[in-house]
């Protein structure tokens, strides 16, 4: 999943393990979260569910603390 690194300032000291850890306490019990990559702004889950409810979820999580406008799942069969 890219969630765009403008999400994700240098300003933002310490808002790429924030978001790691709202994700995780949020989405854990529905998606296999698996981390954030450097400052991409990516991030890697595992789920047995419909990317677009994926993509759904993680906005709904990201938007209680953050302005997150968009994100898009790619698929690793797609990769």
């Amino acid at each position: 999943m890219v969630n765009f690194s403008h999400n994700r300032t240098k300003l933002d000291i310490g808002e790429k393990e924030a978001q790691e850890r709202l994700i995780q306490e949020k989405l854990g019990s529905h998606h296999n979260f698996i981390g954030a990559f450097d400052d991409s702004g990516n991030f890697a889950f595992l789920t047995e569910r419909d990317p677009m409810q994926l993509k759904t979820d993680v906005l709904a999580v990201l938007n209680t603390a953050y302005k997150v406008k968009e994100a898009v799942v790619v698929e690793r069969c797609r990769v």
